[in-house]
């Protein structure tokens, strides 16, 4: 099951490649700190998924809540650092709010830890079918000061 799954989604993910355009973003550089405070980062830059540190106070809106005119507060949305870095013409997903603007799995806001990204439908699909079949795993880690 498992190898013909693998294949229908691989193929439904590079169908949705090759189809999807969205208008240019310009890029921003990288940068460990914004504003005195931390700001993400990417860990591994591969090219079809990333990870990026999320650091505490950063919101993973995987719904689009950034670009809906949402009051920004003293948060900073995630999907606004990878859209920065990225671009939508090569990567489309990462606008794409059906598709959780790549993200496949969230963080709580007061936490930090490593997300991992799709930058295509193709990766976005397998890594689904790898973490719904158990061969990808999460492990979280707490730590407590106080």
């Amino acid at each position: 099951f498992n190898v013909a799954a693998r294949k229908v989604v691989h193929r439904l993910g590079q169908a949705m490649d090759r189809g999807s355009v969205i208008q240019s973003v310009a890029a921003m550089p990288d940068q460990s700190q914004q504003h005195g405070r931390s700001a993400p980062s990417t860990v591994v830059d591969l090219k079809d998924r990333m990870v990026v540190l999320k650091p505490p106070g950063w919101q993973v809106d995987t719904e689009g809540e950034a670009n809906l005119g949402q009051p920004h507060r003293a948060r900073r949305w995630l999907s606004e650092y990878v859209q920065a870095r990225l671009s939508s013409r090569a990567c489309p997903i990462v606008h794409d709010t059906k598709h959780h603007c790549g993200f496949l799995h969230r963080l709580d806001v007061p936490s930090s830890g490593l997300l991992l990204v799709a930058k295509t439908y193709t990766a976005y699909y397998d890594l689904q079918l790898q973490l719904n079949s158990g061969s990808l795993q999460r492990d979280y880690l707490v730590l407590l000061h106080g």
